[in-house]
């Protein structure tokens, strides 16, 4: 098992059920950073482990150079550690923005369909990077599951992966909650 695992996207692009799907690993013993802004400031890793766990969002309309700056910091505290990258259709991110914050500018459109692709190029030369395509996951969630399972090591079974797919209601892996994709967020 990795060191510590990053999860990143843009805002309404999927972090947060990706970041669910990763914690829900059944051996999963190591920390997620999820998206922490002030992460950037950090000056050594003692600084950068108070930002270890859910945050703030990377916003959908931040720049590529965000995002591989992040990635870049992460690498140089954690060089063994995993990254989990995850993008989806522009239009759904709009879609999704409008219900919940504002309208989207053209210009952001843009600058989000120009980012994707160049950080998704990049992490092709990244240790370590797993990029995730929202839309793959939603429609084949078993078979993405257990893809992002065996990228962490050790892939549970199939029915332990099923569980994860199909559960409404939350259940214990030991000592540890484990939700399920289908507690509240609805997979088609």
């Amino acid at each position: 098992m990795a060191e510590k695992i990053l999860v990143t996207g843009f805002q309404r692009s999927g972090t947060t059920l990706l970041r669910r799907i990763v914690s829900m690993h059944p051996e999963l013993k190591t920390d997620i950073l999820h998206e922490k802004r002030g992460f950037l400031e950090c000056r050594n890793k003692e600084e950068a482990e108070s930002y270890i766990g859910s945050g703030e969002k990377l916003p959908y309309y931040a720049t590529t150079n965000l995002i591989i700056n992040y990635i870049d910091k992460f690498k140089e505290y954690y060089p063994d550690g995993l990254i989990f990258h995850i993008h989806r259709n522009y239009n759904d991110v709009e879609k999704s923005n409008k219900k919940t914050f504002q309208h989207v500018s053209f210009s952001i459109k843009k600058a989000y369909s120009n980012s994707v692709p160049s950080i998704n190029n990049y992490l092709l030369e990244v240790k370590d990077a797993y990029t995730v395509n929202y839309d793959a996951l939603i429609i084949n969630p078993l078979i993405m599951v257990k893809s992002i399972y065996k990228y962490i090591g050790n892939c549970p079974d199939d029915e332990y992966i099923k569980k994860v797919c199909t559960t409404r209601d939350p259940w214990y892996n030991g000592k540890r909650m484990m939700c399920g994709l289908r507690y509240k967020d609805r997979i088609k």
